[in-house]
């Protein structure tokens, strides 16, 4: 899925019509605040799958980049980018983004409370 995917819905979302145009020249750096935001719970999940850990937050130069996320996360992320889409244009907000951020927090969390099983050390076994 490509970040193009995610800004589509995300506008339709804070206008609720299909004009882009307004949001392109803010949409990148926008997302990759969101990425930022559920790196560690991405990671979780990376793991929860049995694959390794991203080493650090990654970001998207262009609306054509590919997520560097799980596809699990595309939900989301839509949500996150149109809270701070409607944070970004004060004119519309109306306090619309507080919904949008706590969709995004519920969907991230979802993913973040998979078990993932772990090692440990037993401190108590020379007792």
């Amino acid at each position: 899925m490509k970040v193009n995917d995610i800004y589509s819905t995300s506008v339709i979302l804070v206008t609720g019509a299909k004009d882009e145009s307004e949001y392109k020249e803010i949409a990148v750096p926008l997302f990759n605040l969101v990425l930022s935001k559920c790196f560690n719970e991405n990671n979780h999940l990376r793991r929860f799958k049995e694959k390794d850990a991203l080493k650090e937050i990654p970001t998207v130069g262009s609306l054509n980049d590919e997520i560097p996320y799980e596809d699990e996360f595309a939900t989301a992320l839509k949500y996150g980018l149109a809270a701070e889409l409607h944070i970004a244009d004060a004119d519309m907000d109306d306090g619309k983004h507080s919904i949008y951020l706590q969709m995004f927090a519920d969907e991230v969390n979802k993913w973040a409370m998979k078990a993932v099983e772990e090692s440990v050390v037993d401190v108590y076994a020379e007792y």
